[in-house]
């Protein structure tokens, strides 16, 4: 099937046992890219979007009083059942973990072994060997910038993944909504013209998707090409607009 442009780097990553951490632009097409990974492993997948707020139970699992007269169990995470019987699992948005949290993670991907204290029957973890870990964000985990709040990720973390320049594929725009080459044209000379402009917005699948959907569902006289665009331009700020020559008002 089609594949991204970055599908066989970070194939080769995960076959050698790393952890690869796509990073790049909004609408680059990370986190589908994760899922076309694990079936070519012909492993399941599943994944988290990290916030500033989530606990690391996320990674290790809940301590709940659901046991017998209130007892207190340990409530294993879909982390930690990837972990130990194998699949491949996304940590989206990654450089959003709060550093309590991203300690957590470090500890239980160091050496594909580690151990939860609140899991009392057994506290030892071991990585299945059909384990895979990725991660994806807009950054690399060393703060934020103009477009991205994020969080910047210890170093002892970052160390643990390989990183993958993640970019806006052509080819792969062209397979998908190629048999729409006025509005592909138009999206694409928008988004060199916001890049030109070095403004905040980003110009990715979902601006060309969106679009296309909604040409082949309700015609393109009803949505023609100029009012596709203006569609994605909405939530832009007149400044914006006006720097990619389009009409403000």
């Amino acid at each position: 099937g089609l594949k991204h442009k970055c599908f066989e780097e970070c194939l080769d990553h995960l076959v050698a046992g790393n952890h690869p951490w796509v990073y790049g632009p909004s609408g680059t097409g990370k986190t589908s890219l994760a899922a076309q990974l694990a079936d070519a492993l012909g492993v399941r997948y599943a994944g988290i979007s990290a916030s500033p707020g989530m606990s690391g139970a996320e990674f290790e699992g809940w301590l709940l009083p659901t046991g017998a007269g209130g007892q207190f169990e340990h409530i294993e995470s879909i982390f930690l059942d990837f972990v130990e019987n194998g699949g491949l699992f996304l940590i989206d948005e990654i450089a959003n973990l709060p550093a309590d949290v991203a300690s957590k993670l470090n500890m239980l991907i160091a050496q594909r072994k580690a151990w939860i204290s609140k899991r009392f029957k057994n506290p030892e973890v071991i990585a299945c060997k059909k384990f895979y870990l990725m991660a994806a964000d807009n950054t690399s985990g060393r703060g934020g910038d103009r477009r991205f709040v994020r969080q910047q990720q210890d170093s002892a973390l970052r160390n643990r993944f390989s990183y993958v320049r993640v970019g806006y594929d052509r080819d792969m725009e062209s397979a998908l909504f190629g048999d729409d080459k006025a509005l592909l044209g138009r999206v694409w000379a928008l988004r060199e013209k916001a890049a030109k402009a070095k403004l905040d917005e980003e110009v990715g699948l979902r601006q060309i998707q969106q679009p296309y959907v909604l040409r082949k569902t309700h015609g393109k006289d009803r949505w023609n090409v100029d009012r596709c665009i203006d569609s994605v331009t909405a939530g832009w700020s007149d400044d914006d607009r006006a720097k990619v020559g389009l009409r403000v008002g």
